[in-house]
């Protein structure tokens, strides 16, 4: 069936004034309002998510209501009181099993770590956007074997196979195989379990305003980090729209179609120019350090970051904490983990809530489309920024973009 221009056109006008609608709605009613935003803090997977999660989950927490929150969770993992008891169950924030030590089986902080009554082990590993490390669920799995370990991801992605420790040669088949079975490992996600038990916990707090606001807060930024924020409302408005057009639905499939396509050529064509403006490099400083630099743009989003030689190792370099605390002073805000011990940050205009190229807007991408000019532009930018920082940190070190022999 062919679809006229027109048609089109007025379909596209209509679904556009009820995004308005919905925009308008969010600025009458203060929805936009986030004080984790507001704060810098919607990207911090210890200091926002993890404590957030775990005060919301400890029956000793402020919030004062005792295991409501944790049975609630429970229910959402499908954990009965068997397997887990939420009655006086203790709950950990970054609870430490040992130095990281790539040599000791059992090593590592862990998220968030729940224990009941009968010391039966939750263990939640918590990824917003950092980096699996070697071996990291591996060496949670063997400090608490019979627990299960809930990786809790924004859309409930795999962890690697670096991070099960599953990297083997053919020769040990049989050992990849054995470890692969052990391993107890639950995938969750923002996106479904924790946005679903945070509107069990909202409705459960709708006599306790103080506690039921700030859970609603925290809800809509869970709702912004997984692309939900548009809402259920003006989604089913602009379904109805699509609805009473029955003979334009092929078009407005084709539409979306069309529209991942100029998403991916124009990520393609980013990713081109950035390798070639920005090529991953060492820096050699005068006290011996060597300082790797690099940028990326994975399921992390895009970032650039710095680490030492010693961090590839799992050792640590005392002088990288130096650098870390200057790298933090940098706008937009950086953090440092143990593997990027000296730090790593989302340039702008990659941030906290739209650290990857699709998150962009769509007018910004149109742009970058159609012109090759604001192309080269907007990587221009990105490549200061990290010229930036890096002379900041490292003034005159040599550069090299050879590749240095990992320890």
């Amino acid at each position: 069936m062919i679809v006229e221009r027109e048609q089109l056109i007025s379909l596209l006008h209509q679904v556009d004034r009820t995004r308005l609608e919905h925009e308008l709605a969010a600025r009458l009613t203060g929805e936009n309002f986030n004080v984790f935003n507001i704060l810098r803090l919607s990207a911090s997977e210890v200091r926002t998510h993890s404590a957030f999660i775990a005060e919301l989950l400890d029956p000793q927490g402020s919030h004062g209501q005792g295991s409501l929150y944790l049975k609630l969770f429970l229910k959402q993992l499908n954990i009965d009181e068997v397997t887990f008891m939420a009655e006086g169950a203790k709950v950990f924030v970054e609870y430490s099993i040992g130095k990281v030590d790539p040599q000791k089986a059992t090593s590592g902080r862990i998220d968030i770590l729940l224990v009941d009554k009968h010391s039966h082990h939750i263990v939640i590993e918590n990824k917003i956007y950092a980096i699996d490390q070697d071996d990291q669920i591996f060496r949670y799995h063997e400090a608490f074997r019979s627990a299960p370990i809930y990786y809790l991801t924004l859309k409930k992605e795999d962890p690697s196979a670096q991070s099960l420790g599953l990297t083997f040669s053919e020769g040990d088949r049989a050992l990849f195989l054995k470890r692969k079975t052990d391993l107890k490992v639950v995938c969750i996600s923002y996106s479904d379990q924790i946005l679903h038990w945070l509107e069990d916990c909202h409705k459960a707090s709708v006599s306790l305003p103080v506690i039921r606001e700030t859970i609603f807060q925290y809800e809509n930024l869970i709702k912004k980090l997984t692309n939900q924020a548009t809402g259920d409302k003006v989604k089913d408005k602009v379904k109805d729209i699509v609805l009473a057009h029955p003979d334009l639905a092929d078009a407005v499939a084709l539409l979306a179609e069309s529209w991942q396509d100029i998403i991916k050529t124009t990520g393609e064509k980013f990713f081109q120019q950035m390798c070639k403006e920005l090529p991953n490099c060492w820096l050699r400083l005068a006290n011996g350090d060597c300082v790797e630099r690099l940028w990326d743009s994975k399921e992390d989003g895009v970032f650039i970051g710095f680490r030492t030689k010693e961090s590839l190792t799992g050792s640590t370099c005392e002088r990288a904490v130096a650098y870390a605390k200057d790298l933090k002073g940098q706008k937009p805000s950086a953090q440092s983990t143990s593997q990027w011990d000296v730090g790593w940050f989302n340039p702008e205009p990659f941030g906290p809530l739209r650290p990857r190229f699709e998150n962009l807007p769509k007018a910004d991408i149109i742009s970058l489309y159609k012109s090759e000019e604001s192309l080269n532009g907007f990587v221009a930018k990105l490549v200061k920024q990290a010229e930036d920082v890096t002379e900041k940190l490292f003034p005159g070190a040599e550069r090299s973009i050879e590749s240095i022999q990992h320890p």
